[in-house]
């Protein structure tokens, strides 16, 4: 039940993070699944972008419900992220874990200097 217990709290977690800040819940996840619940890192990722799929879908049901959504934004982003969904699901395997995790702190080392000092 502990490990249950887990699990809820982070779901919920990244659910609140996802709401707030459009999908950034998996950032929180990755690190969450492997040192608090023990997750190996190369099961860590995809779970991560599993658990975010719906949290995602609710986010966007409330935005497009509060009319806060542009559509005009949305197919090229959409687009490309289709394109980098697919190859980054053919490369996954074919990179060492350590690289992963390296891109992962740059990004987030990235986007937390971003969000700082407004860059």
């Amino acid at each position: 039940m502990k490990q249950k217990g887990k699990y809820i709290v982070s779901g919920a977690l990244a659910g609140v993070l996802n709401g707030f800040l459009g999908a950034g819940g998996g950032a929180l996840l990755v690190p969450l699944f492997t040192s608090w619940i023990g997750m190996e890192t190369a099961q860590a990722f995809p779970s991560a972008l599993f658990v975010m799929l719906p949290a995602t879908l609710v986010s966007l049901a409330v935005y497009l419900f509060t009319g806060r959504f542009e559509y005009g934004a949305l197919l090229p982003y959409l687009l490309g992220g289709v394109v980098g969904g697919i190859l980054s699901g053919v490369l996954y395997d074919k990179l060492p874990q350590r690289t992963l995790r390296a891109m992962f702190g740059a990004l987030l080392l990235f986007a937390g200097a971003k969000a700082v000092f407004g860059w």
